[in-house]
């Protein structure tokens, strides 16, 4: 039998996904002079030094830098997993507050759904 995850794996690593996602749609300077865009970013999760607490960030090489810089930070926390949840919180209320600069926005024709919004104009007809 294949040895299993250790617990929680899964939830970090699914957070990790969603933050470098987010990543992704605010940096597109960073994604655009990476080679690879999975690649464009890193995200490290630090001890402080008293050794209470976690930091996530996301670190990026860029044009302007011939070495890593924070793109962002997110709040100091008590675990792993909560660190990676704040860094996902700032992540994701970023990408709220400038999604039509980010993501763009639904065209006319866009039709509720769901409690939220579909573009019908990218659906695939048959």
């Amino acid at each position: 039998m294949a040895p299993s995850a250790p617990p929680g794996f899964e939830a970090i690593a699914g957070l990790r996904q969603q933050i470098t996602a987010n990543a992704i749609a605010l940096f597109p300077k960073v994604v655009d002079s990476s080679p690879q865009k999975s690649e464009a970013f890193d995200i490290i999760v630090s001890l402080s030094s008293d050794g209470m607490r976690y930091q996530a960030v996301i670190s990026c090489i860029t044009d302007q830098y011939e070495f890593r810089t924070i793109a962002a930070e997110g709040p100091k926390s008590d675990t792993v997993a909560s660190a990676l949840g704040g860094l996902l919180d700032v992540t994701a209320m970023l990408v709220e507050e400038s999604r039509y600069l980010v993501l763009g926005h639904l065209v006319e024709g866009g039709q509720a759904f769901a409690g939220g919004h579909i573009n019908t104009s990218l659906l695939r007809r048959v």
